[in-house]
């Protein structure tokens, strides 16, 4: 599920995994849990378009 529609009470399928701290940042964070996160397109194009990764 994408987390961030899931903040919103919305279910919705995740199509990819964003990295929070961006790996060209800190390549040692690339698999690390804690840095990932479950997203669907749309919110992964909102968290770019703010700057976030």
């Amino acid at each position: 599920m994408c987390e961030e529609c899931l903040k919103q009470g919305i279910v919705k399928e995740a199509d990819l995994v964003h990295h929070i701290i961006p790996v060209d940042k800190d390549p040692s964070l690339i698999l690390v849990m804690d840095n990932l996160m479950s997203v669907c397109n749309h919110c992964h194009q909102v968290i770019h378009s703010r700057g976030g990764g």
